[in-house]
C-alpha cells in the first residue's frame, strides 16, 4: 500500500513539474520531455498548449511520463529505504 501511495505521489510531482518548471528545448517535463510541441509559433506558458491551435500541433508522449514516473519513484523508493535502514541502526 506504502509503494502504491508513493508511486501517486512521484506521478503527481512529474505532472506538475513540466507545468511548474520552465520549458527545456521545444518540449516540457523534467529530465525527459513528455510535452512537446512542434508549432511554428512560440508558446511562453504551458497553458498555452491547451488552446486548440496549438494543441494540434502538440505531442503527449505517455510512455515518457511513465519513464519520469518510475525513475522519481526508484529514487524515492531507494530513499526510504536508506532512511529506514539509517533509522533502524540507531
Amino acid at each position: 500500500m506504502f509503494y502504491k501511495k508513493l508511486f501517486l505521489i512521484s506521478l503527481a510531482v512529474t505532472t506538475v513539474a513540466a507545468f511548474v518548471l520552465p520549458q527545456i528545448g521545444d518540449g516540457y517535463g523534467i529530465p525527459l520531455n513528455w510535452i512537446i510541441y512542434k508549432g511554428d509559433g512560440e508558446v511562453t506558458n504551458i497553458l498555452q498548449i491547451f488552446q486548440y491551435k496549438i494543441f494540434k500541433h502538440t505531442q503527449i508522449k505517455l510512455g515518457l511520463l511513465v519513464l519520469n514516473t518510475l525513475m522519481l519513484f526508484t529514487v524515492l523508493s531507494i530513499i526510504f529505504k536508506l532512511y529506514t535502514k539509517m533509522d533502524k541502526a540507531r
